[in-house]
């Protein structure tokens, strides 16, 4: 468009670009061979790859299987952890001495979305008050529902959080 005697450059578009625009990952244990790149026929073998590839505003689609890794971070990400089936689709925490060890520990990321998994095993005899299945800190508007969360010391522990939906 032309603005007369202005720039015609839009300087609040209404659409981002093309290459900006939200994606799903998949992620499955399965692919223990490779490649990894995150599309549907050739997963990551891990969620935190997932989610360490992922833009704010991507949904990690997370296939059926048992994924035992050291805690999931997410940091100043939007995004949506999706199980296939929250019976059998199952993280783990790989727990190390010395360290926090919360299944998903959510940083400063605002409107994440968690649904269809099994949160299980967070916790060491280091720190036994911050271990949790979920761990939100300063990360409001969530949304977590259709979850199992099992022996952890703490289900979801939440640090200045507000607006957040919690369902089973």
């Amino acid at each position: 468009y032309l603005i007369s005697g202005r720039s015609s450059k839009d300087l609040y578009p209404l659409m981002e670009t093309p290459g900006a625009l939200p994606k799903a990952i998949y992620v499955d244990d399965d692919n223990t061979e490779g490649p990894w790149d995150g599309s549907r026929k050739h997963p990551y073998q891990l969620v935190q790859d997932g989610v360490d590839n992922a833009r704010s505003g991507d949904l990690i689609y997370i296939f059926n299987g048992h994924y035992i890794e050291p805690t999931i971070h997410i940091w100043y990400k939007q995004l949506s952890l999706i199980g296939e089936n929250k019976y059998e689709t199952i993280i783990e925490c790989f727990k190390r001495v010395g360290y926090v060890n919360n299944v998903i520990f959510i940083h400063h990321s605002p409107y994440v979305k968690i649904s269809g998994l099994t949160l299980q095993k967070s916790g060491n005899i280091t720190w036994p008050w911050d271990e949790s299945g979920i761990w939100f800190l300063n990360a409001s508007n969530a949304t977590i529902t259709g979850n199992i969360i099992k022996d952890c010391n703490y289900g979801i522990h939440m640090y200045h959080e507000d607006n957040n939906i919690i369902t089973d």
